[in-house]
């Protein structure tokens, strides 16, 4: 890739190797609704929405460049840590939703445990200008998403 953090065809950039990540830092405003079944032992779903703002976008990992010439061969390796942040939209609008037990443990207590999923409705990646570098793949989608496993202590408060 001739990008380091977004994939361009390959006849673009011969000789060149590109192992990065890039990582996105979001300030998530979520907003569930979460409905409960059962006594003792409490099963629940919750789903929503969220709203985030990008905190922070930068891209870390390695790139190898070849060089072959008719008589000589030269490698190069950069490490890589570049901001990144004008190449991704600074918001994000996504759903979720996950499910889980609430097992009582002492008195009032609960011990929560569950999954849950996250995912952006639209595409995060801007789209290049033109006169940015030709060989993007137009059908290329970055959404935010995660999956995660919840546990947690319920401890009610007195009134």
């Amino acid at each position: 890739s001739f990008m380091n953090h977004r994939y361009m065809a390959d006849e673009y950039a011969p000789g060149r190797k590109v192992d990065t990540q890039v990582h996105l830092d979001y300030l998530t405003i979520p907003l569930n609704f979460n409905l409960s079944f059962g006594k003792s032992v409490a099963f629940y779903i919750d789903f929503g929405m969220y709203a985030a703002i990008m905190l922070n976008a930068n891209c870390t990992g390695n790139v190898i460049n070849e060089f072959f010439g008719g008589n000589y061969y030269r490698l190069e390796k950069q490490n890589l840590n570049d901001d990144v942040e004008g190449y991704y939209k600074s918001a994000d609008l996504g759903y979720s939703t996950g499910f889980g037990f609430q097992i009582p443990f002492q008195r009032n207590i609960k011990l929560d445990l569950g999954i849950h999923y996250s995912s952006g409705f639209s595409n995060i990646l801007k789209k290049p200008g033109e006169d940015q570098f030709k060989g993007y793949k137009d059908d290329l989608s970055f959404k935010n998403s995660s999956l995660s496993l919840q546990f947690g202590i319920q401890i009610p408060l007195p009134n």
